[in-house]
């Protein structure tokens, strides 16, 4: 089984108008930390990569930012490491299976804690454990944010989590589920409001995840 110890996130934010552009990551632990201080008015834009458990993690009180054509996926480092990792692990395909094992059962794509205002374009994932987790972060969650143009492929917990926040919309949203019964593409807990889903596309091939809302 692949397993990875923790080590120091690859890059984390300390104040207002950060600017990450242009950037691939393909072997961190935690890819992004812009939650453990206000990183007001940021800007993330065309980033590829992954992370062995976070991948982009927004709060600490953060007001204000865009994150716009992100793409996360193990395939990163698959296609950085791939040689060695296919001639240590008996081939392409043993080495594709290890990780997408390992990315559905630990990685967690975006992560939004203590926010407001947070707009998103264009956010591509493919096979985590989770694609979004709304999480609360001192008491409060993600607020008056906007997710536009989202493309989610198979995640292996709920698409959508959704623990802590209010007012989230979220504009064209494409997603397959996992297949595992138990579990549903959208899941709010107790005191989440205002939560909504325009247009969405929900891929039903290979999936029994049912669509509704569960605490």
């Amino acid at each position: 089984e692949l397993r990875c110890d923790p080590y120091p996130v690859a890059i984390r934010g300390a104040g207002e108008k950060v600017y990450l552009i242009d950037v691939v990551i393909a072997g961190a632990y935690d890819l992004v930390d812009f939650a453990s201080k206000p990183c007001d008015g940021f800007t993330i834009k065309r980033l590829g990569g992954w992370a062995f458990r976070n991948g982009l993690n927004i709060g600490g009180g953060t007001r204000g930012g865009r994150i716009e054509y992100v793409q996360l996926s193990f395939g990163y480092y698959l296609q950085y490491k791939l040689n060695r990792l296919a001639a240590q692990q008996g081939g392409w395909a043993k080495a594709f299976k290890r990780y997408a094992d390992y990315s559905a059962q630990h990685f967690t794509q975006f992560l939004l804690g203590d926010c407001a205002g947070i707009t998103t374009f264009g956010l591509q994932g493919f096979h985590p454990l989770r694609h979004f987790l709304f999480y609360a972060q001192g008491g409060k969650g993600c607020r008056d944010s906007r997710f536009l143009m989202s493309q989610r492929d198979v995640a292996q917990e709920a698409s959508l989590r959704i623990e802590a926040g209010e007012n989230l919309t979220f504009y064209g949203y494409w997603v397959t589920g996992g297949g595992k019964t138990h579990r549903n593409w959208i899941e709010t807990s107790p005191g989440v409001r205002n939560v909504t889903v325009l247009d969405p596309v929900w891929q039903y091939t290979f999936v029994s995840q049912p669509l509704d809302t569960a605490a």
